[in-house]
C-alpha cells in the first residue's frame, strides 16, 4: 500500500485548504439539499479528478519460463495512479480512467529489473442518491491492463558473446477484465463558485473478473505463445477525489 501512503497526504492537504475557506463554512451551516431544492432531471454534469487503484494479480503461472525474480517483480504492479473524467446525465454516469505505475531499482543476476504498468477503464453506473451528501453509484467497468517487464544489463560495456547469451528482456502482458462494484463518496456542495456543483471524495471497490482467459504476451516485435497465465485476486479497490461541474 505504498501508493496509498503517498496519496493520502495530498488528499488531506487539499481537504484542509478547502476547510479553511468561507464556502465550506456556509455549507456546514446550510441544511442538506432536498429534492425540493433543485431538480436533477435533464441535467448534464462533468466530473474530473484523481484516483488511486489497487488491483492485485498473480503471475506465478508463468513460472518456470520466467525466473522467480521476474515473477516477484510483476506481482508488484498492483497499484495505479491516474486521472478520471465522467459525465452524468439524468443520474446515469459514464466515463474513463487512465492510470499508471512504475517500479524500478531492483537488481538480480547482474540485471536491472523494471516494470511499467498502464490501466484504462470505461465505467458506467447510476447515481442512487443525487441530492444527498452521500453519493452511491453501483457501476460496471471494462478494464484494460498492460504490464511491461524489462531486464537490462547493469554493465554499460559488454562483449558480443555476453550480449547474445544474456539477451535483454522486454515483454508486454495484456489483459482485459470486468469490474462490478460500487462507488461511495461524500459530497461537499459549492454554492459560491460558478460552474462547480460539488467536491466528492470517497472509496470504490468491486469484484474483478477476466473477460478473456489467455493473457496476451508480446515482445518488441512478436506475439509469443506460452502455457502460462495470470490471474486476479478477485477484488479491486481504490480511492478518488473529484470536482463536479455544471455544463
Amino acid at each position: 500500500m505504498r501508493g496509498f501512503i503517498f496519496l493520502l497526504p495530498v488528499l488531506l492537504y487539499s481537504s484542509i485548504l478547502y476547510s479553511q475557506s468561507d464556502g465550506l463554512i456556509r455549507h456546514l451551516k446550510t441544511p442538506e439539499p432536498t429534492e425540493g431544492d433543485f431538480s436533477t432531471e435533464n441535467t448534464l454534469k462533468l466530473s474530473i479528478g484523481l484516483f488511486y487503484d489497487h488491483s492485485p494479480q498473480d503471475f506465478l503461472g508463468f513460472f518456470p519460463e520466467l525466473e522467480f525474480y521476474n515473477i516477484r517483480m510483476l506481482n508488484q504492479g498492483e497499484e495505479f495512479f491516474g486521472l478520471e473524467s465522467m459525465v452524468e446525465y439524468n443520474n446515469f454516469k459514464g466515463g474513463l480512467q487512465f492510470g499508471f505505475g512504475r517500479y524500478t531499482g531492483e537488481e538480480e543476476n547482474e540485471l536491472r529489473l523494471g516494470l511499467y504498468t498502464f490501466m484504462s477503464s470505461f465505467n458506467l453506473g447510476y447515481q442512487l442518491n443525487p441530492n444527498g451528501r452521500l453519493s452511491i453509484v453501483p457501476f460496471f467497468s471494462l478494464r484494460y491492463f498492460r504490464y511491461r517487464l524489462t531486464n537490462e544489463s547493469l554493465q554499460y560495456d559488454i562483449s558480443l558473446e555476453e550480449s547474445l547469451l544474456n539477451n535483454d528482456l522486454d515483454l508486454r502482458f495484456h489483459r482485459v477484465t470486468g469490474l462490478l462494484g460500487a462507488r461511495i463518496g461524500y459530497r461537499v456542495f459549492d454554492t459560491g463558485t460558478p460552474l462547480i456543483d460539488t467536491y466528492t471524495f470517497g472509496l470504490y471497490g468491486g469484484y474483478l473478473f477476466p473477460i478473456h482467459y489467455n493473457t496476451l504476451l508480446y515482445s518488441r516485435r512478436n506475439r509469443l505463445s506460452h502455457n502460462g497465465n495470470m490471474r486476479y485476486e478477485g477484488f479491486s479497490m481504490g480511492i478518488f477525489f473529484s470536482i463536479d461541474l455544471w455544463l
